[in-house]
């Protein structure tokens, strides 16, 4: 059986309390900020590579970016949907 867990309680969904969006916010938005500038400093020091070297080919790069799309779009379940765009196929 696939549970899904509330990360900052680490119990089982079912079991939590439901929360605002302020508290969400609250809880997540300090680090949800950190992680978007690591990803943004990493991609800074993927272009000045490609500037210099020339493009590079590289199948997590392509899933990196199908997974930022998915974070800008408009659907619900980005977490499953994200984990499903890294996920290495066959």
């Amino acid at each position: 059986m696939n549970k899904n867990f509330d990360v900052s309680t680490n119990a089982p969904e079912s079991t939590t309390v439901h929360r605002s969006g302020g508290q969400v916010l609250d809880l997540y938005f300090l680090k949800a900020r950190a992680a978007t500038l690591d990803i943004a400093a990493m991609l800074d020091r993927l272009s000045r590579a490609e500037a210099l070297c020339g493009p590079h080919a590289d199948e997590r790069k392509d899933r990196l970016q199908a997974a930022l799309h998915i974070l800008t779009d408009s659907a619900g379940d980005k977490a499953r949907r994200i984990q499903e765009a890294y996920s290495v196929k066959g």
